[in-house]
């Protein structure tokens, strides 16, 4: 809509969803096993992202960490729930058919996933505080 369109982004209202890519009963991945993590964690939504996508949210929140097992970002909650490149490419596909939209995304470092092993974290310490970098980069 045009006059959406002219707001800036700070302006607007957007629907979103909290623990976005928490879905899936138990879900996880062998990567949690191994922290002794058990498959009780919170579920905070029970469609897929690309399901959200189509009923409406446009605003994601999401926690990330890295898996040195698998060498990728999962999401996360307190232990790795799932990768993060699918659910990056779900977001991908429908903006690919829908051009006039757009997705907001809230990442943030899940510093809950770590707690069994410090290794974890200390890599992203480092680089989240190297003020020659921007995290991620």
């Amino acid at each position: 809509h045009e006059a959406v369109q002219g707001r800036r982004l700070f302006n607007l209202t957007l629907p979103g969803s909290r623990g976005s890519g928490l879905y899936g009963a138990g879900g996880g991945d062998a990567v949690e096993e191994e922290a002794g993590r058990s498959a009780t964690d919170p579920e905070s939504q029970h469609l897929s992202v690309d399901r959200q996508l189509r009923l409406g949210v446009r605003a994601f929140d999401l926690r990330v960490a890295w898996s040195f097992t698998k060498k990728c970002l999962y999401v996360s909650h307190g232990r790795l729930k799932r990768p993060l490149a699918p659910l990056l490419a779900e977001m991908s596909a429908f903006l690919a058919t829908s051009h006039l939209e757009v997705i907001v995304v809230r990442a943030q470092l899940d510093w809950g996933a770590y707690v069994y092993d410090q290794r974890h974290i200390s890599a992203l310490l480092a680089e989240e505080r190297d003020p020659t970098k921007v995290p991620g980069q």
